[in-house]
């Protein structure tokens, strides 16, 4: 049996609007949390070839964004999570989480997704 997963990401455009404006607005170097949702969906084909494959399309939608302001807010300068202080700064918005991003000044622009 082969297993291929496939992985997708969408953001709506205004959601990427607000996302750049407010980081380029920022006075000093940002971090914060990219809302939205996760969905799998599992697609199995049987065919002569092979004898059963089976595809894994993931799709992580991006809805909106929830900055945080100064990096290491939940964190130690080792890069140490404090959980009790990351779900104190979720709060309600913790299970909508599917990522996160960071803003530095006066460094080049680059968008990685891990």
């Amino acid at each position: 049996m082969t297993v291929k997963t496939d992985v997708n990401f969408r953001i709506t455009g205004p959601c990427l609007s607000l996302l750049l404006r407010d980081c380029e607005c920022s006075l000093s170097d940002q971090m914060g949390f990219l809302v939205g949702e996760k969905s799998s969906v599992t697609i199995q084909t049987i065919s002569d070839a092979e004898m059963e494959e089976e595809k894994i399309e993931t799709t992580i939608s991006i809805n909106g964004t929830f900055p945080v302001g100064l990096p290491f807010v939940f964190c130690s300068s080792l890069g140490r999570v404090d959980e009790t202080t990351l779900k104190e700064v979720l709060g309600s918005v913790e299970k909508e989480v599917v990522g996160w991003y960071s803003f530095r000044r006066n460094c080049n622009h680059s968008i990685s997704l891990r």
